[in-house]
C-alpha cells in the first residue's frame, strides 16, 4: 500500500469521519477490512484502530468479504446492510443500518463505513405493528361472533348490514394507509421523513382504535343481554359521566346548568342510560364554539305522555335540515376533524328504539344544539303528583 497516499487520504477524510450525528458512527477501512480511522463514541460498541471490521460484522451475521470490497471499488456504488448488536452489559439489543462506500482511487482502495443506530425507529415500528395486529385480531374475533347469526343480520331492516359496510370502510382505509406508510418507513433513511411517517402511523392507529372502540360498543349494545332494568338516579349518573369526561370538560372550560328536580329517577338499564347521556354530552364538548364559553343545560321534565330529558348547548351547531337523514347512520361523521368512530348517535337511537323512546334534535349553524329524549312515562320510579309539582 502506498503509505504517502494513505496518510494524505486519512488526513483529508479525518474531519468527515469525526463529524457524526448523535445516532451515527463512522469508520475508514482498507481493502482487507482493517480499521484505519474510527469514530464510534455514539454507538453501543467501540472498535479500536487495526480491528478488522469485516470480522466483527461476520460475528453479527453480516457477511462482507474482501471480494465484495473489490467489486465495490470497481462499481463505485454504495451498498447497505442491516444488523443487530446485543450489549450484554446493558441488556439492550440495538439495530443498525450500515452504508459502505468506496472513497479511494485505483491505486489506493479504501472505504468509508457509516453506521446509523435505528433502534428507536425499529422499536417504534415493532410496537405499532403489535398494536395493529392486536386491533385486527379483536375485530376479526368480534365480527365472527355476529356474522354466524343470520337472524341478527336481518334485524331492524338490515341495520347490521349497513353497519358492517361502514365498518369495512373504516377498517380497510387506515389499514391500507398503514401498509403503505410502514413500507415507506422501512425504505427511507431520512430521519425527518421517518418521524413524519411515524406521526402518520400514529394517526392511522388512532383511527383504527376509534373504530375498534365503536365496534366494541356496538356489540355490547346490540348483542349482549341488556334487558335488566333498575332504578337510575340522574344525579349519580351525571356525576359519573363528568368524572369520565373530566379532561374534556377542563379543556373546554364548560359550565353546566342541571335541573333534575322534576324527575330524578327512572327505571332503565343503567349502562344504556349512562351510554346515552355520555354520547350526547361528549358531542356537546366536541362541537363547542371556540369563540365563546361553552354552556350546557341538562334538564328532566314530565309531561302527560313522556319523560323528557333535554340537553342544550351553545356550540357551533349544524345544518340539521341538511344532515338529519344521515345523523343516525353508523360511521357517518358530519365533522371529519373531530375524533371518534361516527357511531355515537347511531347507538343512542338504537338504545332508545329498544325502550320505546324517541330522540328529537334542533340546530342551525352557529346556534348550538338542542336534543330532547322522550321516554314512556311508566319508566318513572316515583311519579310526583300534580300538587307536588306545583309546590316545587
Amino acid at each position: 500500500m502506498n503509505t504517502t497516499a494513505l496518510i494524505k487520504h486519512k488526513k483529508l477524510l479525518s474531519p468527515i469521519i469525526q463529524s457524526c450525528f448523535d445516532n451515527q458512527g463512522k469508520y475508514l477501512i482498507d481493502k482487507s477490512g482493517n480499521i484505519l480511522l474510527n469514530n464510534d463514541k455514539h454507538l453501543s460498541f467501540s472498535l479500536t484502530a487495526d480491528t478488522n471490521l469485516l470480522a466483527f460484522l461476520g460475528e453479527h451475521d453480516v457477511i462482507i468479504s474482501t471480494h465484495h470490497l473489490s467489486q465495490l471499488a470497481t462499481k463505485k456504488e454504495p451498498q447497505t446492510f442491516e444488523f443487530s448488536y446485543k450489549n450484554s452489559e446493558e441488556q439492550t439489543n440495538n439495530h443498525y443500518k450500515l452504508l459502505l462506500s468506496f472513497c479511494g482511487d485505483d491505486a489506493l482502495q479504501i472505504f468509508m463505513v457509516a453506521m446509523i443506530d435505528e433502534t428507536s425507529f425499529f422499536n417504534l415500528q415493532q410496537k405499532q405493528q403489535k398494536q395493529l395486529d392486536r386491533l385486527e385480531s379483536e375485530i376479526i374475533l368480534r365480527t365472527r361472533e355476529i356474522m354466524n347469526t343470520k337472524e341478527v343480520m336481518d334485524l331492524q331492516g338490515g341495520y347490521l348490514h349497513n353497519f358492517l359496510k361502514g365498518l369495512r370502510h373504516d377498517l380497510l382505509s387506515p389499514i391500507t394507509q398503514l401498509k403503505e406508510i410502514i413500507a415507506y418507513y422501512k425504505k427511507t433513511d431520512d430521519i425527518a421523513k421517518k418521524e413524519k411517517a411515524a406521526s402518520l402511523i400514529d394517526d392511522s392507529l388512532r383511527k383504527l382504535s376509534n373504530t375498534a372502540s365503536g365496534f366494541s360498543d356496538f356489540v355490547d349494545i346490540h348483542i349482549l343481554d341488556r334487558s335488566h332494568k333498575e332504578a337510575c338516579d340522574f344525579n349519580v349518573i351525571f356525576n359519573e359521566i363528568k368524572s369520565l369526561l373530566k379532561n374534556e370538560i377542563e379543556i373546554a372550560k364548560a359550565t353546566f346548568v342541571v335541573d333534575f328536580e322534576e324527575i330524578n329517577m327512572i327505571k332503565f338499564n343503567r349502562k344504556e342510560l349512562t351510554s346515552i347521556l355520555h354520547n350526547l354530552l361528549s358531542n356537546a364538548l366536541k362541537f363547542r364554539d371556540l369563540n365563546r364559553e361553552l354552556k350546557i343545560n341538562l334538564q328532566t321534565k314530565l309531561t302527560d305522555k313522556h319523560i323528557v330529558i333535554s340537553i342544550e348547548d351553545n356550540g357551533i351547531g349544524m345544518d340539521y335540515k341538511k344532515y338529519k337523514d344521515q345523523l343516525f347512520k353508523p360511521f357517518k361523521r358530519m365533522n371529519a376533524t373531530q375524533p371518534g368512530a361516527g357511531i355515537g348517535l347511531s347507538l343512542v337511537k338504537h338504545m332508545l328504539d329498544k325502550n320505546d323512546g324517541l330522540i328529537r334534535m334542533e340546530s342551525e349553524v352557529g346556534t348550538g344544539m338542542k336534543v330532547r329524549i322522550l321516554l314512556p312515562v311508566d319508566l318513572v320510579v316515583s311519579r310526583p303528583t300534580l300538587a307536588e309539582l306545583q309546590n316545587k
